[in-house]
């Protein structure tokens, strides 16, 4: 007797020890030894289970995930081990997280259930980051490289059609495609380098020469449709931003506008201003003359949205942390992210089979 005791007291102090969780119970599933780290991933009281039944550490749905494997466990005549991972989050928590928990049988003068708890969690959502950051990344590279290789092929396609100031002007398009490209892959597209504001230097601005770089450089993607561009703004526009992450936000609504627009379809850009009697604290473009409010819209006559896809890009422009990427509006999200760290966003109006409309504001 005093050499089980001996013995149950080293058991507990390597159990205790041990970083993962671990349970130990016999073939009838009364628990004989579980240390804190269980207790710990498990959310479970920190009161003695020695000798309770397994199924009462676990809520309905772990039960029911692990029985088949318990089952298999139980009827091997060979010593056996199996593994599940389990979600143990709930709708609210934005990381999930998940649990791995492997079972193992020993059969021994007194056959035992091992159980090993180990929380993925961090591993499962560094994995999901890198998945995700090469989903966004190559998102914003397709468009400047698809237009740098319409420019090249139609270069070598109409070379001695063009005029040498044409030939020049599809190679500065072309060279302000690669120059946006090589920014872009610099900084990784990444959420977390958006956050660092510091990181962008601001400067004055000309918002109707960003307009007229992102009409050059989608015109090859439009003409390819028969889609033509309107202009509605009502004088120079200065304003004090960063010209590059406006570039992206406007880059993401036209590229949208593109896709969802039927050939030979319209896209109007209208960039105009208006009293507001609002105070704000924070601005991502500060306008030089910051008396008004300054908006941009891009209206295209293209498909339009049904309800279900409207709540889906509501749920995404609401949340767009969390839907980062995710589809539908993997460029509309990274836009309002953008925006969102100036307290302005994105809104739009969209009527199926008529066309949509997106804008948003620079205070």
């Amino acid at each position: 007797m005093h050499k089980i005791e001996v013995n149950e007291s080293i058991l507990n102090k390597i159990f205790d020890n041990i970083k993962l969780g671990a349970i130990l119970t016999d073939f009838n599933l009364n628990i004989l030894f579980i240390n804190p780290k269980a207790i710990q991933l498990l959310e479970l009281d920190n009161l003695n289970y020695t000798h309770k039944s397994l199924y009462s550490l676990f809520p309905l749905f772990i039960k029911e995930k692990i029985n088949p494997i318990l089952s298999q466990v139980l009827t091997s005549k060979i010593e056996v081990t199996h593994n599940i991972d389990i979600n143990i989050g709930n709708e609210s928590n934005l990381i999930p997280r998940i649990l791995r928990i492997f079972i193992s049988s020993f059969i021994l003068e007194v056959s035992i259930i091992n159980i090993t708890i180990h929380d993925i969690s961090s591993e499962q959502n560094i994995e999901i980051l890198k998945k995700n950051l090469i989903r966004n990344i190559s998102h914003e590279l397709k468009s400047p490289l698809f237009n740098i290789q319409s420019i090249l092929e139609t270069l070598i396609d109409y070379y001695d059609n063009l005029e040498k100031n044409e030939q020049i002007e599809f190679l500065n398009i072309a060279n302000q495609e690669i120059l946006r490209l090589t920014r872009l892959v610099n900084k990784t597209l990444d959420l977390s380098k958006i956050e660092k504001l510091n990181e962008f230097k601001n400067e004055t601005i000309n918002i109707n020469t960003i307009i007229q770089q992102l009409l050059n450089t989608y015109q090859f993607v439009a003409k390819t449709k028969h889609i033509e561009f309107y202009l509605e703004i009502d004088k120079i526009h200065l304003i004090e931003g960063n010209p590059d992450l406006l570039f992206q936000v406007m880059s993401n609504l036209i590229d949208n506008a593109i896709k969802f627009t039927a050939h030979s379809g319209q896209i109007v850009i209208r960039v105009f201003t208006y009293q507001h009697n609002i105070k704000y604290n924070r601005r991502f473009f500060h306008q030089i003359k910051n008396k008004t409010t300054l908006r941009i819209e891009v209206s295209d006559n293209g498909i339009g949205m049904v309800p279900a896809k409207k709540l889906s890009l509501i749920e995404t422009l609401s949340n767009p942390k969390s839907n980062f990427y995710t589809f539908p509006g993997l460029g509309l999200s990274i836009a309002q992210n953008i925006l969102g760290k100036y307290s302005t966003r994105i809104y739009f109006r969209s009527i199926n089979l008529v066309g949509t409309t997106f804008w948003f504001d620079l205070f």
